[in-house]
């Protein structure tokens, strides 16, 4: 009888973090898109876009790891890239590039997020 409730309380336990996992992954994902998103529809750079580009690139950066456990390592690798493409677009107050990269980004992001909701 011991291992029934200890099989039990373990699928409880499986069951849960994977629902936690699931949630975070995908805020963290909702973030990131609608950060891409709104620096794509701008008309002008300001320092309202180079910061939040520089507080999405200190959260990916946080976040990496736990992605990385999830999510594709080329994806991650994608995302980190477009990150520092898109930072220094603004910085050279390039918009049209910034632009691109971000749309570019968001479609990868869409292709993660089709794919965990297929998985789901």
């Amino acid at each position: 009888m011991k291992n029934f409730y200890f099989s039990v309380i373990l699928f409880i336990l499986i069951l849960s973090l994977s629902l936690f996992s699931n949630y975070f992954i995908k805020t963290n994902l909702e973030y990131f898109y609608n950060v891409f998103v709104s620096i794509s529809e701008t008309q002008d750079i300001g320092s309202e876009e180079i910061y939040s580009v520089t507080k999405l690139k200190e959260n990916f950066s946080k976040q990496k790891n736990m992605l990385q456990l999830f999510i594709n390592k080329e994806h991650i690798k994608d995302i980190e890239t477009d990150i520092l493409l898109i930072e220094h677009y603004l910085y050279e107050n390039e918009l049209s590039e910034c632009k691109q990269t971000c749309i570019e980004t968001i479609s990868v992001i869409n292709q993660i997020t089709e794919y965990i909701t297929s998985i789901d």
